[in-house]
């Protein structure tokens, strides 16, 4: 599920952020959405959008063009955008976006996941069900990746304050795109369901 669209009504896939400047020769990390992506060396135009939102309007995206890029480690890519030969012209380009940024790909540009995997942004509007009693809890807003993590912004069914919560296999142990839902481990305090909510 494409959450953006390029400035020519492309939808886009959210595949990573920047984690700052590598050297001084013009190269970015990037701390990508999947342990071992398969778009590096397929894609090469993208988008880079400030972060804090999985909706990024069209005119606060920056195109660019990736020239070469290379996986450093699990989920860390090391990468040269054409037009920038120094740390001072990313630096003076992208400003906070250098650090802070989101990249987008083109959907098209970026492989298929196989059949028990998901993008990330798949997860946006899935139902949120609790896993022990089958009640509709809420609703995925956002996704939102710090630290090499991911949380998943979640709108509770009965209205009020969205919850952000770590989104591993300890909180949600399973995932059905197909289904529309994510199941939740029950958390006290956290999306509490109304009452006379029907269950699943």
């Amino acid at each position: 599920m494409a959450t953006c669209e390029s400035p020519d009504g492309e939808p886009l896939i959210r595949v990573g952020a920047l984690a700052g400047p590598h050297g001084l020769a013009g190269d970015i990390k990037i701390r990508t959405t999947d342990d071992a992506p398969d778009w590096p060396g397929v894609a090469q135009d993208a988008f880079i959008a400030p972060a804090g939102t999985s909706s990024p309007a069209v005119a606060t995206l920056k195109a660019v063009r990736i020239e070469r890029i290379q996986m450093t480690g699990p989920g860390m890519a090391r990468a040269r955008l054409q037009g920038f030969a120094s740390r001072t012209a990313l630096e003076q380009a992208l400003g906070p976006m250098l650090s802070k940024g989101t990249l987008y790909l083109r959907q098209r540009d970026v492989p298929a996941p196989p059949p028990d995997a998901f993008h990330v942004d798949a997860l946006i509007g899935l139902r949120v069900i609790e896993a022990e009693s089958g009640r509709e809890s809420g609703v995925v807003r956002d996704v939102l990746s710090a630290g090499g993590s991911d949380f998943l912004e979640i709108e509770p069914a009965g209205g009020g304050e969205r919850a952000t919560i770590p989104f591993n296999r300890d909180f949600f142990p399973e995932v059905d795109v197909a289904a529309g839902w994510v199941r939740m481990a029950h958390l006290e305090g956290f999306l509490d369901p109304p009452s006379g909510s029907p269950a699943l």
